[in-house]
C-alpha cells in the first residue's frame, strides 16, 4: 500500500475516534444534566486548573 493511502487511513482512524470520543461525553454529560453550555464551560475550568509542565 503506497504511505499516500496509509495516511489517509491514518487520519481517517483519527476523525472517526475523535467523533466517537465527542459522542461518548456528550452522552455522558447529558446524563449528569449539563447542558451543553455549562458541559463547555466545566471543561474549559477543569482543563485551565491543570497544567503541564513540559520543561524542567
Amino acid at each position: 500500500m503506497p504511505p499516500r493511502y496509509l495516511l489517509v487511513l491514518l487520519l481517517l482512524v483519527v476523525f472517526l475516534v475523535t467523533i466517537i470520543q465527542l459522542e461518548v461525553l456528550t452522552i455522558a454529560f447529558q446524563k449528569l444534566g449539563l447542558s451543553p453550555r455549562a458541559a463547555l464551560l466545566l471543561v474549559l475550568a477543569v482543563g485551565s486548573a491543570v497544567q503541564v509542565d513540559s520543561e524542567r
